[in-house]
């Protein structure tokens, strides 16, 4: 199934006509009918578009199992090696991340990550782009429990 065909199927479902989703794109229906029939819509595009029509673009591995966002880091990335296990911030899924400096803390704010192989860590940022890893359980126990199996959504 093609861009084109995948959008047309979705104004069909969500009853919405073409018009509306270009206003909502930002350019005229001329231009949005162009762009489909010539299969030019980006990515982004793409998912902006199907999110307007009430649709979502999913990517299941070979398991049916979603495939996760890595590397949705809000800082630089961060790695450090703990009983002999690499930790990546970029190689990560971020779940969860705190606003603001906690009280007592030096760190400008905390992450919380989990790894492909469902390890949790923490990230401390700390001013200037430095920071380190945690995988101790308080720090990870630290972070909200209902939010620890959700991957933060872009």
């Amino acid at each position: 199934m093609t861009s084109s065909e995948i959008i047309r199927s979705a104004l069909i479902k969500s009853g919405k006509s073409q018009a509306m989703l270009a206003e909502f794109m930002g350019c005229t229906r001329q231009n949005l009918n162009i762009r489909l029939r010539r299969e030019t819509l980006t990515y982004n595009e793409l998912e902006k578009a199907l999110a307007f029509l009430g649709c979502r673009i999913t990517v299941l591995d070979d398991d049916g199992q979603t495939l996760r966002h890595y590397g949705n880091s809000k800082g630089a990335k961060l790695t450090r090696q703990i009983g002999g296990k690499m930790f990546d911030t970029s190689k990560a899924s971020l779940i969860e991340s705190t606003s603001g400096t906690d009280a007592g803390s030096v760190a400008e704010f905390k992450e919380l990550y989990v790894d492909a192989t469902g390890q949790k860590f923490v990230a401390y940022r700390l001013p200037g782009g430095r920071g380190t890893i945690s995988i101790d359980p308080a720090a990870i126990e630290g972070f909200k429990k209902t939010q620890c199996d959700t991957p933060t959504q872009r």
